[in-house]
């Protein structure tokens, strides 16, 4: 598979995720790692294969749980759960219905949640496994379970990608019930909290169904790797894709395997593993909890016993302004900030938002934290904003990132004394300028033979007078150092001569005559629009997706993406790379590109030294962007990871009305458009988990398109 061979380095072992929480006691007994089997029952089939398996595990002196579906495709007979755990086997929940809505909202989720308790405490179930391992790690506070197991350290090959990063299991606080005099029990309840336990091996329908192995070597392997470091390994075997018979079906494999696997451990590691079913490693990890906490009832468990691959990352904060806590500082609360603010928020991140006039969206969303209102003036009182804040609010230490081009040059250009303030994501000014200053990204163009539009740089007006070009031309900035109608516009087009002096004057009147440059506009619209985006260090790309702008506006030059899809095209990804390399670039960029039809060749248009317009879309193919420049910027292993085609991104009250003016110009079908909308897609805007930014969005879109068509509007 593909895949498969873009994740050879993450998986089957994440490099990173073996290190151990801090003041982690070890295992019970003095073992040295824990060995914990689950099984999923998906179905009919699977249903009746229990007993056989349970049968198999008893004869090698194992034990484990069985997780069943409450109103799935079977019922489960309750002799069959007396049965598990008369001989030492526990019973879990195995999500609701396994139909992939249990976390379409939060609402339905609640609804769920009651009858999930029933169950659970019908059935003695003390454990919860999501279907397809699709998980809302805050919403889970709603079960009255001590532990969760619907995450994975890494698995590309799930809908959710993003792992936990660590072999070891970690503690989720509820944000609302944090304290140790709320707390009913350190078990039974998840008032205060639960314990989320990660499978660590592949799942055996991923390495014998999906990737075709014909032996458990992977199983064996990644195990001597959990063994070597201490942790837990935790395996998802379904008793659905398990052969007992001569002859297994395709989507089936020999029974053999998983009993060689068992012997396996069995005989290398005898006496030396702990074998616990999960509610056991649960309980374990509460009272480990408890005695962490029990000096201090301020301190929560993830500050003691960290999840060791993510660390507080990965778990909910209990407060604001504690600097034990480090969180984020996100300059703008445009539609970029909020996609930044959802990545990071759901992972249990304080957010705060430094926000300019006219940024709503994401100072409502429920993952910022705080916000505070950035200053008009130069970057002087920007910078000292800026030093202010980590003193005054207690963020001294906090990841501070940039969206704007504006606050981008500043933090470069004042990299030293930020740097001393915050963990900063963008480099240096002399690292930076290659993209930034547009004069410089030409020469370094030119001297890799990186394909580029005619471009020129006019020393005064007489030499505008005089240029021999064809029209229509653009006049943009080399270098947005400052907001105005120009940087604001992002070019200007100019069809005459005339037209063109004017321009050029007022250009002038805004910047220096040596920052304004005049290009060429390469024909072609939607169809031959392309970025590279990319987290890169040292011009190294660790994580990358490359993408057509099918709709923007405006659409000749456009200043924002409405309708973005991944694609796979090494004509975008090798003169990126390039550039990249050859400016040895650190942090998230963008690549801009057009594909000149008269002769074919991808031209680079701009870099975006910066987290871009659409970047959410990375997610839909397992590159979340913002959390893994966290997790760079924060010294954390962060996996190599390129995003395929086929994933689809679209900021509905812009493109709804860029839409109907191509169709109205013929560039567009309905057709087309309607096929454009098919699910699932990334949205700018609205999100389930978080639904007042797309409220507040929805007004807007009538406003906009009203104005865009009206006669007396100004346009977007």
């Amino acid at each position: 598979m593909r895949l498969r061979k873009r994740v050879g380095d993450v998986w089957p072992i994440m490099p990173g995720s073996e290190r151990p929480p801090k003041n982690w006691p070890g295992w019970p007994g003095g073992k040295k790692f824990a060995f914990v089997l689950t099984h999923d029952v998906e179905g009919k089939a699977g249903l009746g294969k229990c007993r056989s398996l349970m049968q198999l595990e008893l004869e090698l002196g194992f034990r484990s749980s069985f997780n069943f579906i409450p109103e799935g495709s079977y019922r489960v007979p309750a002799g069959l759960r007396e049965e598990l755990t008369a001989y030492g086997f526990e019973v879990g929940i195995h999500d609701l219905k396994h139909d992939g809505h249990l976390f379409a909202s939060r609402r339905g989720f609640k609804r769920r949640a009651v009858r999930i308790n029933d169950y659970a405490r019908k059935w003695g179930a003390s454990g919860f496994r999501s279907g397809f391992m699709l998980r809302n790690l805050d919403w889970l506070h709603d079960l009255e379970l001590e532990y969760d197991a619907s995450t994975f350290d890494t698995d590309p090959f799930e809908p959710q990608p993003q792992g936990r990063h660590t072999i070891f299991p970690s503690w989720v606080p509820n944000p609302n019930g944090s304290s140790l005099e709320h707390q009913r029990s350190a078990i039974n309840s998840s008032s205060r909290g639960y314990v989320e336990l990660p499978y660590t091996l592949p799942q055996d329908f991923t390495l014998f169904v999906l990737l075709q192995e014909k032996t458990p070597e992977i199983w064996m392997r990644k195990l001597d790797w959990i063994a070597q470091h201490g942790g837990m390994a935790l395996v998802d075997v379904h008793p659905d894709y398990l052969c007992f018979d001569a002859i297994a079906t395709s989507r089936e494999y020999p029974v053999i395997h998983y009993k060689s696997f068992l012997e396996y451990v069995s005989r290398r590691y005898n006496g030396a593993f702990w074998n616990a079913t999960p509610r056991k490693v649960a309980q374990f990890c509460a009272r480990v909890t408890k005695a962490a906490t029990a000096d201090d009832p301020r301190q929560e468990f993830h500050r003691d016993l960290e999840n060791a691959g993510v660390g507080r990352l990965a778990t909910t904060p209990t407060g604001l302004g504690n600097c034990d806590q480090i969180g984020a500082l996100i300059t703008g609360a445009d539609y970029r900030g909020l996609g930044i603010a959802r990545s990071l928020g759901r992972r249990g991140i304080p957010v705060w938002l430094l926000k300019r006039p006219g940024h709503h969206l994401a100072a409502v969303s429920k993952y910022a934290r705080n916000s505070e209102v950035w200053p008009l003036g130069d970057e002087a009182q920007g910078v000292d904003f800026l030093l202010n804040l980590a003193e005054r609010k207690g963020v001294k230490g906090w990841v501070l990132i940039p969206t704007d081009d504006e606050v981008v040059g500043l933090v470069a250009r004042h990299h030293d004394v930020l740097a001393k303030q915050f963990c900063l994501t963008v480099p240096p000014w002399d690292k930076l300028s290659w993209f930034c200053d547009k004069r410089q990204l030409n020469k370094l163009a030119r001297e890799l033979k990186v394909d580029q539009p005619w471009t020129v740089y006019p020393r005064d007006r007489e030499e505008v007078t005089q240029l021999r070009c064809s029209f229509p031309v653009i006049i943009k900035p080399a270098l947005r150092e400052a907001y105005n109608p120009l940087t604001a516009a992002k070019a200007w087009r100019v069809d005459d001569r005339a037209s063109l002096i004017a321009r050029y004057d007022e250009a002038c009147s805004m910047m220096a005559p040596e920052l304004i440059m005049i290009q060429e506009v390469i024909p072609g619209w939607g169809e031959a629009q392309f970025s590279y985006a990319a987290l890169c260090q040292n011009g190294r790309p660790l994580a990358s997706i490359v993408a057509r702008r099918a709709r923007q506006y405006p659409m000749d030059f456009g200043r924002f993406s409405t309708y973005v899809e991944t694609i796979d095209d090494p004509g975008v990804v090798q003169p990126s790379v390039r550039l990249l390399e050859a400016a040895r670039y650190t942090g998230l960029v963008e690549v801009e590109f057009k594909r000149d039809p008269r002769d074919g060749r991808f031209k680079v248009l701009d870099v975006n030294p910066r987290v871009w317009g659409w970047h959410t879309l990375g997610s839909r193919v397992g590159v979340d962007f913002s959390y893994l420049l966290w997790r760079m910027v924060r010294g954390e292993a962060v996996p190599e990871v390129h995003g395929g085609p086929g994933a689809r991104w679209i900021r509905m009250n812009t493109d709804f009305p860029v839409a109907i003016l191509e169709i109205m110009r013929g560039r567009l079908t309905l057709g087309d458009y309607l096929r454009s909308l098919r699910r699932p897609f990334e949205s700018a805007i609205f999100a389930t988990d978080d639904p007042l930014p797309g409220m507040l969005e929805t007004p807007r879109l009538v406003y906009l398109f009203l104005r865009r068509l009206l006669p007396w509007s100004g346009g977007f």
